[in-house]
């Protein structure tokens, strides 16, 4: 499947399935040939799982997406006067969906849309079984003006 891996990377789905003729690929064919085209470590593909299917934290009472949490960056939120504590797990739990895909091939304006609805679902099931339905939820940002579209995870208060 997809032997040409010197421009695999930008492929689309129906441009891979266009180079596989006569086999009934799936999206997840496709997923798995382009992860393996980049050549991408395993610990690559974990982080990735973990993208929609994050690891929760809690500290000193906040729920904090795992793989964003850093005590760094929770010492900067808390030392920064313009952040109340009550915003500190909207700013740490925050993901640009936008700056996650900005540097890919072809037009991913319609994907980040998409893929925000993904994460923002994925957190959310995770988040219930966790903690109960509707105790902390995902949710997405749309900054207008400039394009932006991220995912955070607040605690319903």
């Amino acid at each position: 499947m997809g032997n040409e891996a010197s421009h695999i990377n930008d492929w689309d789905f129906e441009r891979f399935r266009q180079a596989n003729p006569g086999l009934d690929v799936s999206r997840l064919d496709y997923a798995s040939n382009m992860l393996r085209g980049h050549l991408t470590h395993a610990d690559g593909i974990l982080a990735l799982a973990g993208l929609f299917w994050p690891d929760f934290r809690l500290v000193d009472g906040l729920v904090l997406v795992d793989a964003l949490y850093t005590d760094h960056k929770l010492a900067q939120l808390r030392a920064n006067s313009l952040v109340a504590e009550h915003e500190v797990e909207y700013w740490m739990n925050m993901f640009s969906v936008d700056g996650f895909l900005e540097d890919l091939p072809g037009d991913t304006s319609d994907r980040v849309e998409a893929l925000a609805e993904v994460l923002a679902s994925s957190w959310n099931a995770k988040a219930a079984l966790q903690f109960g339905a509707g105790e902390v939820r995902a949710r997405i940002l749309r900054d207008k003006d400039v394009g932006d579209i991220a995912v955070t995870l607040v605690r319903q208060r």
